[in-house]
């Protein structure tokens, strides 16, 4: 089997090209490109948290009480 025999990945291409000859060019737009998603996730928790704060609210409510219960009982064995 030969490398011609195998399908490339589009995003591969574009992501690790030759047409971009600085080493660090797929690594600032990987970095890129994880900026955008984290910046959507915010935006998508920032909007469920104004759509449903009740939900929010009661949520961390129950985050806190779990870590304080557990971290009540490894320290004070």
């Amino acid at each position: 089997m030969s490398t011609q025999d195998i399908p490339q990945d589009a995003e591969f291409e574009d992501d690790y090209g030759d047409d971009d000859p600085s080493p660090g060019a797929a690594l600032d737009h990987r970095i890129q490109q994880a900026e955008e998603v984290l910046q959507d996730l915010n935006q998508r928790a920032m909007t469920f948290v104004r759509e449903h704060p009740g939900v929010c609210i009661a949520g961390a409510f129950a985050l806190g009480y779990l870590v304080g219960r557990a971290a009540s009982r490894r320290w004070l064995r």
